[in-house]
């Protein structure tokens, strides 16, 4: 492949550009827009798109030599789909964060962004638990929340273990991908200064890179010991940092008093499912704990405690079914959109009834879901999220502008 593209490159090198934009990327001290847009992201873009370029000409020269001698009997695009591999490679391209240096606070390229700011508590639950959208799944030991500090960590542990649920096990999941502080006593993220409210990926992180991270972030706050600009719930501050943790670092203190506890670190993207390796780990640590006591706690967080956590919560309480036993389901379904009977299977034309067409007792293995969605969300009824009512709602958002069967 390189020598074709050695050949080819009078006009245009493929190769040459990965590196030539990558250069430019990292040549940029300071973000700055051009014609509305961010150079940075324009130039991570473009160092992307040719990195793709790349990839699928080996691809396709690695199909050429396999399918050659047997008389091309599959066509490039079956082959790629016998290789399903691919597809989560190519998803997993950008690995620019993972060298993102620690520094980038401490020079003001990045700021500090307060859980306060970005996880409103629409539960009112900090008051009593000192954590944001603190809930329960009706009858089933399975929590969720934002991101806690230490002190509220302690809270909710001493909660779950007291005389009346006393729970002698926990396994505590944090679904979070991008990176996380305490400092001062208060939550931080990193974002970049022009845009507060969208978190930085680290979907491709395996969860000792993010740590990694984490602990190099919280080195350079410490060993700068300069007034930081960090943005909290209702205005902009300088804050100088005299103590900063880890989130592993806090787990690591309460195991000392919580021997039953068990805390891993599973990252799940934002908006988006979950990968197969995802489901593996969650599923493997539920299997590792409920062999050691079935009625063990699990206790899932993310930012805000809303989307990742609702999908983490969502699969252990299907997970716990399966272990425990089915409940009763009612014949009604709890939905407060008027029209969600378009993500409930009328709609013959989705993804959705395609699947359940396909899969062994596809109604059934449906059914059992929308139950477990209903049941995690039953208490969530102030934060309006539910992933069945979210599809309608978005596809209402977006003025129906293209037609449900072309979306789904």
């Amino acid at each position: 492949v390189d020598r074709a593209i050695e050949l080819c490159s009078e006009m245009h090198d493929i190769k040459g550009a990965i590196s030539e934009n990558v250069k430019k990327l990292e040549a940029i001290a300071e973000d700055y827009q051009s014609q509305g847009s961010s150079t940075k992201l324009y130039f991570l873009q473009r160092a992307l798109q040719s990195l793709e370029r790349y990839v699928y000409l080996i691809l396709f020269n690695t199909y050429l030599h396999q399918q050659f001698p047997l008389a091309f009997a599959q066509n490039f695009s079956q082959w790629l789909c016998s290789n399903a591999w691919v597809y989560r490679l190519l998803s997993c391209m950008n690995q620019s964060e993972l060298r993102a240096p620690a520094d980038l606070i401490t020079k003001g390229a990045r700021v500090l962004v307060a859980d306060e700011y970005l996880s409103p508590d629409v539960l009112s639950t900090v008051k009593e638990m000192k954590v944001a959208n603190f809930r329960r799944v009706p009858k089933m030991p399975v929590y969720g929340m934002a991101q806690p500090t230490s002190e509220a960590t302690g809270v909710v542990l001493s909660y779950l273990t007291d005389e009346k649920r006393n729970h002698q096990h926990v396994l505590w999941v944090n679904v979070q991908e991008e990176l996380v502080l305490e400092a001062n006593g208060q939550i931080f993220c990193p974002r970049e200064p022009s845009c507060l409210d969208q978190h930085i990926s680290l979907h491709t992180a395996q969860t000792q890179d993010i740590e990694r991270l984490e602990t190099a972030l919280k080195e350079e706050i410490l060993k700068a010991q300069k007034w930081l600009e960090v943005t909290l719930e209702q205005e902009k501050q300088m804050k100088m940092f005299k103590s900063c943790q880890t989130v592993q670092e806090i787990f690591n203190q309460h195991k000392s008093s919580q021997p039953g506890l068990e805390y891993r670190r599973i990252p799940l993207p934002e908006c988006a499912a979950p990968t197969e390796q995802d489901f593996d780990r969650l599923l493997e640590a539920m299997k590792s704990v409920l062999a050691e006591d079935s009625r063990a706690a699990f206790v899932f967080n993310c930012s805000n405690g809303k989307g990742r956590s609702t999908t983490a919560m969502t699969m252990a309480a299907l997970t716990l079914w399966h272990f425990n036993g089915f409940p009763e389901f009612g014949e009604e379904e709890i939905v407060s959109v008027p029209d969600a009977k378009y993500t409930k299977g009328e709609f013959e034309v989705t993804v959705v009834m395609k699947l359940v067409r396909i899969l062994p007792e596809g109604h059934r293995m449906k059914r059992e879901v929308d139950m477990a969605l209903d049941s995690v969300s039953e208490t969530m009824t102030p934060m309006h999220y539910h992933l069945r009512e979210i599809i309608i709602c978005t596809y209402r958002q977006v003025g129906g502008a293209l037609s449900f069967s072309t979306l789904y």
